[in-house]
């Protein structure tokens, strides 16, 4: 079945692209949410036009990312917790507290999922974090972990 995809789908194609997809792959996954349509003369074009949209969008958000990543870019945050006299913290440092610190010196909303760390972060010091802001766009962000 021909399909015209209303959404980026990993490992099928982007908004906009006509594909040749198995009829129940298209009436049990692609249909149902919304990601894909049957291939009409209208439907492809109507395609063509949400594309360009999509690329907009998406320049756009892109141009919003670029800035944001150059205002948090290197930046440090200071987060406070209780530690040990060893300079274990008793709980790690969550994602969610690091993206409301960055949310707040960004001016900006950073979700939690966006912040990609390797480590728990549990012993006082300086860690870096990344932040990724788009697909393709990732900054980094320095963490000070004090003691209370």
């Amino acid at each position: 079945m021909k399909v015209v995809l209303l959404d980026n789908v990993k490992g099928i194609g982007r908004v906009g692209d006509v594909k040749e997809v198995n009829d129940g792959y298209a009436r049990n996954f692609l249909l149902p949410r919304k990601l894909g349509k049957p291939a009409t003369e209208g439907i492809v074009r109507a395609a063509a036009t949400l594309k360009a949209q999509k690329l907009e969008a998406h320049t756009l958000e892109q141009s919003q990312a670029e800035a944001l990543a150059a205002r948090i870019k290197g930046s440090t945050i200071t987060v406070h917790g209780k530690a040990n006299e060893k300079g274990t913290l008793f709980s790690a440092i969550a994602t969610s507290e690091i993206a409301r610190l960055i949310s707040e010196l960004a001016h900006a909303h950073i979700d939690p999922t966006a912040i990609e760390s390797h480590e728990h972060l549990k012993h006082l010091g300086t860690h870096t974090v990344k932040v990724r802001l788009s697909e393709h766009l990732v900054t980094e962000v320095n963490v000070d972990i004090q003691s209370k």
